[in-house]
């Protein structure tokens, strides 16, 4: 029997599991955090740590928001309905998993043995494997040139990562895609990142609207690009190029 099955009494063994795991996986994102703290303190530029703390803020802010109030939520249903303090539970597991996923991309981020194009690369394979592994979709990725001579700075690495993560994401939501491909390439003076799909496609007057396009498109433009966007009945896909040092390349917006 689990501790916190003597300590409340009543509540049915399995969510009293639950509730433990949840305890735990809010003591690892705490010790996470704590950890690229430390990392942002010795090893990124004042401009960059300010970022980052601010941008963590907000999301640290907003999810723990959100997990008391289900906090509170379950407290009160503990008693009287164990079936929706389970509910609660679930979001609360929801957001804590989130933010433990943010916190593991601030590491990534800012571990400086991964700071080429190769090793970006390989963390988006990694998150689309994850993502699309329980989907009808079928997720690969194919890269071309040596990727591993472009390094890249601690906020590329950063913008680019969260943008083809959210790029993935909207694939998995919107598509109704079978098929989702990830590419990087070398081209010229440029490494070139994509995602494509064999979906729908969409409206680019709806979805330039939306919340997830601006944040990709605002991330673009902080990484002195823009993001390419084309989309039809065949399909969609997005791109970033990045220009290697001392190279000039024209990027502007495409739509179709």
């Amino acid at each position: 029997m689990p501790l916190l099955a003597i300590v409340l009494p009543g509540i049915p063994p399995r969510l009293c599991w639950e509730i433990l795991t949840l305890l735990l996986l809010a003591t690892g994102v705490t010790f996470a955090w704590r950890v690229a703290k430390k990392r942002i303190e010795r090893q990124a530029s004042q401009r960059i740590r300010l970022q980052i703390a601010h941008d963590f803020h907000d999301e640290l802010g907003g999810k723990l928001s959100i997990i008391s109030m289900y906090a509170e939520l379950t407290s009160q249903q503990l008693d009287r309905d164990p079936q929706t303090a389970k509910a609660y539970l679930y979001k609360i597991s929801l957001h804590a998993s989130r933010l433990y996923e943010t916190v593991k991309d601030m590491l990534w981020a800012l571990n400086p043995d991964l700071d080429n194009s190769r090793d970006l690369l390989l963390r988006l394979k990694d998150f689309g494997e994850e993502l699309f592994y329980d989907s009808a979709i079928q997720f690969s990725v194919k890269s071309s040139g040596d990727l591993q001579q472009l390094k890249l700075p601690l906020d590329q690495k950063r913008h680019l990562l969260l943008l083809f993560k959210e790029a993935m994401h909207n694939a998995l939501k919107h598509s109704n895609a079978k098929l989702v491909l990830l590419e990087a390439a070398i081209t010229g003076g440029e490494v070139v990142f994509s995602l494509s799909d064999n979906g729908r496609g969409f409206d680019s007057a709806v979805v330039y609207a939306g919340e997830g396009m601006k944040s990709m498109k605002n991330r673009a433009e902080k990484l002195g690009s823009a993001l390419r966007v084309q989309s039809s009945k065949s399909g969609s896909r997005i791109e970033v190029r990045i220009g290697f040092p001392g190279s000039r390349s024209k990027n502007k917006p495409v739509q179709k």
